[in-house]
């Protein structure tokens, strides 16, 4: 079975559909967030949160290891390369951050330029793994793999949502999220709202035995 790009979109959107839900709270926390020392705060929030999606890759990483066997290895290759480029994206993109406040609001608005091209690069590189996966996986690992990737970029569309205000305005206010939110549609959650929620998925039970006792493994690993 071949993953077509309507394949990924609907992934993608049963993980937004399922995680609406989660809107209100998040407006509350970030009705916080946004109070004072804005640019702050969005760089300490953000840097959490990348610094959680970079291991949800490797996680992802790992169960094909294990269980990409029937992967043609080129094809293989093809996909560790991808998943591979897009933690190096998420690690260029936290060098960026770490400098954002330091530097003057035209450098800023440069950074943020930057950052949204390294977001759709990361998407570009998830959505061709999901693509690439083949019939080499048995469906429960396929099926895994699409639901931790489709996590992943969930995530990292609500990001890359906000960047635009960031780059017009220079600072996030409530209203600026509401308003944004309400056509995105796309709600981030918070770093403590998604280690827990990526956990569920990583180690929600699928029946097969051998890949139930590696994401557990491989959840301990990588911190969730």
């Amino acid at each position: 079975m071949r993953i077509t790009k309507h394949s990924l979109a609907v992934v993608v959107a049963n993980w937004k559909a399922h995680w609406v839900t989660m809107l209100l709270l998040w407006l509350a926390v970030m009705s916080v967030f946004c109070l004072s020392g804005c640019a702050t705060s969005w760089v300490t929030e953000a840097t959490s949160i990348l610094q959680l999606l970079g291991p949800a890759i490797s996680a992802a990483l790992g169960i094909l290891a294990a269980f990409g066997t029937g992967i043609p290895p080129s094809v293989m290759t093809t996909i560790q390369a991808a998943l591979n480029t897009g933690i190096a994206g998420i690690t260029q993109i936290l060098q960026w951050i770490e400098q954002y406040n330091s530097e003057t609001p035209d450098q800023q608005k440069n950074i943020l330029l930057q950052i949204q091209n390294a977001i759709q690069a990361i998407k570009d590189n998830i959505g061709s793994v999901l693509s690439n996966l083949s019939t080499g996986l048995p469906s429960d690992v396929l099926a895994k793999i699409q639901a931790v990737l489709g996590a992943v970029i969930a995530e990292v569309e609500a990001l890359e949502a906000l960047v635009p205000v960031l780059v017009a305005k220079g600072t996030l206010t409530e209203e600026d999220i509401q308003e944004h939110l309400g056509v995105s549609g796309s709600p981030l959650l918070l770093a403590k709202q998604w280690k827990p929620m990526f956990k569920r998925i990583l180690t929600a039970p699928t029946g097969n035995a051998d890949l139930d006792k590696l994401t557990v493994e491989v959840a301990k690993q990588h911190g969730f």
